[in-house]
């Protein structure tokens, strides 16, 4: 059977969606093989029946941790261990699959041998919008100069294979939880395209999340977005990734523009 690990991590703020993404698993097509690794960083245990579901799990306490150190941390479970395993992805605790996400991921891979990675459109089917804009219902690779725009991690799954031949992880300066509030995935995707690993958008396959309505108490953490955008976008230009430059350029100007109107 071909293995999917999925890496989540929660502090069960958001035990109710939490759950219904334990639900939503538990509903794939059984022909293939689940396995789970969960971070849970709270002192509590989740009220799950755990014993109802219909994947493998394995539950790793850690306390409170930023995003990327404690996927990091469940990498570091799932790598010695679970060689069987084929492809890797890395839900939000607030997201959730319908029953025909992981088969659809599965064939996609299978019809695409030379496909080392594939980004998924997120998808908020309550308002009907797509996370970011991103486009639904095309294809197209992922390179330097899209790559703030399509790659989202709970879209992200990538062979495992091209995690142990790249020696990749989540670089734990970035994302939530730390100063620079933003950026792992895209630092994570940029670091596979360096190591030409071919990597497509499939827009036509989604995750659920939900597409919130900006309101002025999320000021801080869009603060620390932008701090993890313009550092990484420094970074990629220092690695000669001169393709990012014109998104930095669109983003400014148009944050310009606004700051003006």
């Amino acid at each position: 059977k071909t293995k999917v690990s999925l890496i989540l991590t929660s502090d069960q703020e958001r035990e109710p969606e939490l759950i219904r993404f334990l639900d939503g698993l538990s509903a794939q097509t059984t022909q293939y093989s689940i396995n789970l690794y969960f971070v849970n960083q709270s002192q509590k245990n989740i009220s799950y029946n755990w014993n109802q579901v219909k994947f493998n799990s394995e539950i790793i306490p850690s306390g409170r941790l930023g995003l990327s150190t404690a996927r990091n941390l469940a990498l570091s479970h799932l790598m010695p261990i679970d060689d069987s395993c084929e492809i890797i992805g890395f839900p939000d605790d607030d997201c959730w699959y319908d029953d025909k996400v992981l088969e659809n991921v599965i064939t996609y891979f299978e019809l695409n041998p030379d496909v080392n990675c594939i980004c998924t459109n997120v998808f908020d089917p309550s308002n009907q919008k797509s996370y970011g804009g991103r486009p639904l219902h095309i294809e197209k690779e992922v390179t330097f100069k899209n790559i703030f725009k399509l790659p989202i991690s709970v879209g992200i799954f990538i062979k495992r294979e091209s995690f142990i031949a790249n020696q990749i992880h989540f670089n734990e300066k970035l994302g939530a939880g730390t100063e620079l509030g933003s950026g792992e995935e895209t630092e994570l995707i940029a670091r596979l395209l360096e190591s030409n690993c071919k990597i497509n958008y499939v827009g036509s396959i989604q995750v659920y999340h939900p597409v919130p309505d900006y309101v002025e108490k999320d000021i801080l953490k869009y603060f620390k977005y932008a701090y993890g955008f313009g550092h990484l976008s420094a970074s990629l230009i220092n690695r000669k990734h001169f393709a990012v430059t014109l998104f930095f350029i669109e983003t400014f100007t148009r944050s310009f523009g606004g700051m003006l109107l």
